[in-house]
């Protein structure tokens, strides 16, 4: 079987056809992830809802940042998966961006939604999470009961 060979028109050199269908696969998971994004919360401004891209190249700063909330999404849309990896490309993310303090790779479920994807965090991000929106509950609470007293 002979492979296509695709040649970019901007001068970056040759592609297979399979790696640039591969990419533009990625391309397209993660545009539903960002349009996904944008729908679950349509309160804050679709610019603090970014996607990267490649445009940090080797300091890559995840695939989609949301700003108000510190976090990444390293967005993969893979058939088979390596859980260890795709950890040690987050950690380096994070890293590189210094707008998230917290990040999730997105792993694209076949055949499902995009809301049905699966999403990997290191646990003690996750406990993080769980604490502040423990605190945050308890503090409306509070704040309920002495409105009620007072």
């Amino acid at each position: 079987m002979t492979e296509l060979i695709y040649v970019e028109s901007k001068g970056r050199g040759a592609m297979s056809s399979t790696a640039r269908a591969n990419k533009d696969k990625g391309y397209r998971w993660e545009k539903q992830g960002l349009d996904h994004l944008r729908e679950t919360f349509p309160d804050i401004d679709p610019e603090e809802i970014q996607r990267h891209g490649t445009l940090y190249g080797v300091n890559d700063r995840g695939d989609i940042t949301l700003a108000p909330m510190a976090f990444l999404f390293e967005m993969k849309n893979v058939q088979k998966f390596d859980l260890a990896q795709f950890m040690r490309e987050l950690k380096r993310e994070l890293d590189h961006n210094p707008h998230a303090t917290n990040g999730a790779v997105v792993i694209k479920a076949r055949f499902k939604s995009v809301g049905e994807a699966y999403s990997v965090m290191p646990f003690d991000q996750l406990l993080k999470l769980v604490r502040e929106n423990y605190d945050l509950k308890r503090l409306l609470q509070e704040e309920r009961r002495v409105r009620k007293a007072g």
